[in-house]
């Protein structure tokens, strides 16, 4: 009787777990984003874009420039150094992520920064604003690619306002930028959103043009999987022009990482092993921990 109290209890901490951590996920905080406030405010902000593609980019929110909803959020100078910052409680193991510019209304986005690796496990990450970017209206763009979970790109974004001078009240520091010409810089990788290109689960993605300012934290890294050369502004024309079609491309071969036991699985097998074993608490040491992560790994049950 009392190991079936303690694997009902199970069962509701499972269910409690995923639904906690099923609502974290991570996003950006500074500068803050379309619709992290006001009438319109997005209670879904920390969640992916759809996997289709649909909601790309910014999950739509960018249609708000020009509006009152979508007047800027911060001011960056020419030159200078600052720090986007990421709030949230499922990093979902880390991964990677690009800082980026548009000044085309969301049809581009150009990098200014890459980290490949240990993106989000911080909360704060160091960007330059290159010398020689356009001023004015701008977005402010920050794509995740998680390294543990369901294949998804995140995507916040954030209106602002490059300046040529050094006066922002939101500067951090006075240190350029490597040298190199903003038009020359990349746009940043699309994945995971049926169009074609897919990163792997188990790694994290190392970006196949990240620019000439790059962060590299180590760890297990790989390119991402499929056809990954597509523009942004190509992505906006195919998902009208393709819509309605029923052909995707392959998935990524399996890592043994992928076959390895769930989290669910090993905490059932713990379960069950204890249930025959007699029903004591003293080979459960590690199903509290492995709850921990379950639903951190979205894909993991």
């Amino acid at each position: 009787m009392g190991f079936k109290v303690f694997k009902n209890s199970t069962v509701a901490l499972v269910a409690f777990v995923c639904i906690q951590l099923a609502t974290a996920h991570m996003t950006l905080s500074f500068p803050p984003p379309f619709r992290s406030s006001g009438q319109n405010k997005d209670y879904d902000m920390n969640a992916p874009l759809n996997p289709d593609g649909s909601n790309y980019p910014c999950k739509g929110h960018h249609s708000d420039l020009g509006t009152p909803a979508g007047k800027s959020t911060a001011t960056f100078a020419l030159g200078s150094a600052y720090s986007f910052t990421i709030a949230g409680g499922a990093p979902h193991g880390g991964g990677s992520c690009q800082a980026s510019l548009s000044y085309d209304q969301g049809k581009t986005f150009t990098v200014i920064q890459s980290i490949i690796g240990g993106c989000p496990l911080s909360s704060s990450y160091p960007f330059s604003i290159p010398a020689d970017a356009q001023t004015g209206e701008a977005i402010f763009a920050w794509t995740w690619f998680n390294r543990i979970g369901n294949r998804e790109m995140y995507m916040n974004c954030a209106p602002v306002t490059i300046a040529a001078t050094n006066n922002s009240k939101n500067k951090r520091a006075e240190v350029g930028p490597r040298a190199s010409s903003f038009s020359s810089r990349p746009e940043i990788l699309l994945a995971n959103i049926d169009n074609g290109c897919h990163t792997v689960e188990g790694a994290d993605v190392t970006y196949p043009n990240p620019g000439p300012d790059v962060v590299n934290n180590g760890g297990t890294q790989l390119g991402p999987a499929g056809t990954c050369g597509g523009t942004a502004a190509a992505l906006a024309s195919n998902s009208t022009s393709a819509a309605g079609s029923s052909s995707r491309p392959s998935a990524p071969a399996l890592t043994a990482a992928a076959l390895a036991p769930t989290t669910l699985q090993r905490v059932i097998q713990a379960t069950t092993v204890n249930e025959r074993a007699g029903g004591s608490k003293s080979g459960l040491s590690n199903v509290g921990n492995d709850l921990g992560n379950l639903c951190v790994n979205k894909g993991d049950y």
